[in-house]
Formats: C-alpha cells, structure tokens, sequence
C-alpha cells in the first residue's frame, strides 16, 4: 500500500456507539468482507437468491449495517455491468449505487487488472454510476468508473459525493452529465482525496468536466486529461 493509503487508513475514525439498556457505548467498528460472485444487476441483498451476491446486493447489505465497516472484492478484469432503472432515487435499489448514510464502504479489484463499473447499460436517460450521500463513505481501489450519464441539472455523473470519498489507483472515465450540470467524472462538495488515479475523458454540460468541487479535495500523483466543461474547471 502507498504511504497516503497508509495515512487514510491511520487517521480513520471507526468508532461508533451503541446503545445497551440505555447506556450508550463506545465501540469499534468491525470489518466485513464480501465477494461478488455475479455479472447480474441484481437487488435482492443475498447470495443465495437469483444468480448470487452482485454489486448491487452488496452494498445494499453494507447500507444496512452501517455498525461494520465493509469491503467488496471484485474480479480482476471483469466488467460489472448497471441494468436496473430508475433515476434519481437515493434507496440505492435502482438506478445508480448509492452509499448511505452512516455506511463505509470499501469496493475494491481483488487481482492484478481493474475492474470495471460500467452504467451505460441503464435504461432511459441514465443515471450516475456512485452517488456519496451525507454521511457515508466510500473508497475505490483499483476500479474503472464508467458510463455514468445524467439528465439536465444533475451534477456528478460519474460520482457525485456528499459524503467522504477516497479513490485509490483508479480511473473515472467517460462519464457525461445533462445540460446545466457540473462535474462529468466527479462532483464533490464533501471530502474526497484522489491518489495516483486517472480522471479522463469526461463531459460536463456546465463546468467541470473532469471534477467540479465545492469541498474539501486533496489530489495526489495523478493525471486529469482530456476532460470537456463549459467553464473548464479541472
């Protein structure tokens, strides 16, 4: 790992409290690993029903459990295709992933070459590929972020972030927001450090076509090239 992964995970609060008869405790959050064993967008939060445990069930069990801390490995090479509608709903079911509130969530390449997240294949207009929203976390190591597509004044379509974002040794690409919107690959307005990762090639109809950031944002030993936004920020 890199001296700035190392850092992250140093300066991590995974503390939390609960609640006994009463008494509130301090505790410290657990980790919990979860291995995608599905090409399918599937939705119902289990491995054992449909064709397995997709991207999709994952998160959707790590948003549910917000007390652990989780990482999903993904397989080397393989491309994990969005299918399932709606846009611009934030219950993480349809449409792009979305990390709730109190989640920390990890989604990493369990091998040598990237995996790629794709949502190109959503129906209609589109949606995001991530959307961060206050109050979770989400870290990408060793990813393509991809596909990502939204309607008129929805910023981020790539992964738009409220929350804390950490992308590790990643690529955000091709990703293309509606008219009146910022930040083809990334809109943050949270926390987000990017470290020796690629943002490329993405459109934005308003500004920002690589990264548009009204928060906190720490880029390190990393290539922005090739982005298209009317106001050319980043």
């Amino acid at each position: 790992m890199s001296a700035a992964q190392l850092d992250t995970l140093r300066n991590e609060n995974d503390w939390d409290t609960i609640t006994v008869g009463g008494e509130t405790l301090n505790v410290e959050k657990s980790v919990i690993t979860l291995n995608v064993n599905t090409f399918f967008d599937e939705n119902d939060g289990s491995a054992t029903i449909g064709a397995g445990r997709s991207l999709r069930d994952a998160i959707i069990i790590a948003n549910n459990d917000p007390t652990n801390d989780y990482i999903i490995n993904l397989g080397s090479g393989q491309t994990y295709f969005l299918t399932l509608g709606l846009a611009d709903e934030n219950n993480g079911l349809e449409g792009d992933l979305d990390i709730q509130n109190g989640a920390n969530i990890t989604i990493r390449t369990n091998g040598a070459s990237p995996a790629t997240i794709n949502a190109s294949t959503l129906l209609g207009d589109g949606d995001r590929v991530f959307d961060v929203l206050s109050g979770g976390a989400l870290t990408l190591e060793k990813v393509i972020v991809t596909g990502g597509r939204t309607r008129g004044f929805v910023s981020g379509a790539g992964i738009s972030n409220s929350g804390a974002l950490n992308i590790f040794q990643s690529t955000i690409t091709n990703n293309t927001t509606g008219n009146n919107a910022n930040g083809g690959g990334i809109y943050n307005i949270g926390n987000a450090t990017i470290v020796q990762s690629t943002i490329n090639d993405n459109f934005a109809s308003s500004g920002g076509g690589g990264i548009s950031n009204e928060g906190d944002l720490t880029i390190t030993h990393s290539t922005i090239s090739g982005n298209c936004g009317i106001s050319f920020r980043f």
